[in-house]
Formats: C-alpha cells, structure tokens, sequence
C-alpha cells in the first residue's frame, strides 16, 4: 500500500476509476458490435460465441482478419484498464477490501490478455482467459452488493443480486455441462453483468466519497 502522505486526493482517485469503469464497458460493447459487423460470416448473435470474433477464419473457413484486428485491440486496451484500476485501488486505503480489489483487477488484466488467443486454435487458453475475465468480474460485482447491502432498499438489493447471479450462474452452469444453448445464456449473462456491475460501480463510489468526507470532517 501507498504511504499516507503520498496518498492523491481521494475525490480524485475516485472519479479517475469511475471514469476507468465506464471507460472498459465502453470498449467492450464497442469492440463487440464492430466485430459483429466486421465478422467473416453472418454472426448469429444467439448461436454463435463472442469468442468467434477472435478465430482467426469462420466455421465455414472464411478470412476472419478485420474482426480479429479489432477483438484483440479491444482485449489490448481492455487489460490496460484493468491495471489501471488496480493500481487505483492501492490508492484508497479507506476503501472496504482495497487490496484484493487491487488483486482481483491484476487478475482480470492478466485474464484478458490470455483471451486474446484464437480459440479456433488454442480453446483451452482462450477459455481459461475467459473465465477469468468472467468469474473475477462477478466476484467484484457481488462484493460490491454485499458492501451496499445495508444502504440500499431491499427491492433494489435483491433486484440486483438476482439479475447478476440469475444470469451469470445459469450460463456458468451450461457451459461446463456443454448444453446446445450455453450461447443463448451467454448472452444474458454478458448483459447482466454490464447492467448490475455499472450499478454497483456507480451506487458503490458515491458510498466510498461519502465516507471519506465524513472522516475528514
């Protein structure tokens, strides 16, 4: 951890990995829909994995290389960000579980970067990578729920859990058991986590400033 008088200004740091959070959603759908525009094939979006956008050719053997270009440019960028708010973390020491905040987002970084391996050569790495990603990002998401939980309203609470686990769990589920329909739950499970973890990011920081003014008082 930082020493304390070398600590930035806390406002600050908080809006900087707030901006970070929005940032990575951002190119996430971004670099999603311009390979689903730039994709070898028709991409089918409830048939066909997210993970095809980084095959280098198609399922029926066309070129893929434009939507690759931009799979592993978003997956590039993306791992910055998730250093970039681990390193932010270190920075808030009043900040409930700052360190394996720190830990989890080093973790997610690495995870995106193991992603980038075409999974129509190397499934394995690139599902390894992929699970990673996922499972750190839920794991953060739900701990900042838990830490929440006494300050929002229980609807809005157990609203919230349930659309992050009642998505991402079922496609988890499908997936290790290879159902036909794990890319239907895919993708509810992507558009679950985006909604519930920019909740939980927005809601979560505005806690984290609010406490920090109090202690300066």
């Amino acid at each position: 951890m930082v020493p304390k008088k070398l600590l930035p200004n806390v406002e600050i740091q908080i809006n900087r990995i707030r901006k970070l959070f929005r940032i990575l959603l951002l190119v996430n759908l971004s670099f999603i829909v311009i390979c689903m525009l730039l994709f070898g094939d028709r991409f089918n979006f409830w048939n066909d994995a997210f993970s095809s956008f980084g095959s280098t050719v198609t399922p029926t053997g066309h070129s893929n290389t434009a939507s690759v270009l931009i799979f592993i440019s978003g997956i590039v960028i993306s791992s910055i960000i998730c250093f970039k708010i681990s390193n932010g973390f270190s920075y808030l020491q009043n900040v409930p579980h700052a360190r394996l905040k720190n830990q989890l987002f080093r973790i997610t970084g690495t995870g995106y970067l193991i992603m980038m391996m075409p999974c129509n050569i190397v499934d394995v790495i690139h599902s390894l990578g992929a699970a990673i990603v996922f499972s750190t990002l839920w794991f953060f998401t739900a701990l900042l729920l838990i830490e929440m939980k006494h300050k929002l309203k229980p609807f809005r609470y157990y609203l919230f859990q349930l659309l992050l686990h009642g998505t991402v769990l079922p496609y988890a589920y499908t997936y290790f058991t290879g159902s036909i329909n794990k890319q239907v739950f895919q993708k509810f499970a992507v558009i679950g986590l985006i909604l519930t973890i920019s909740f939980a990011v927005k809601y979560s920081f505005l806690s984290y400033h609010q406490s920090d003014q109090r202690e300066d008082k």
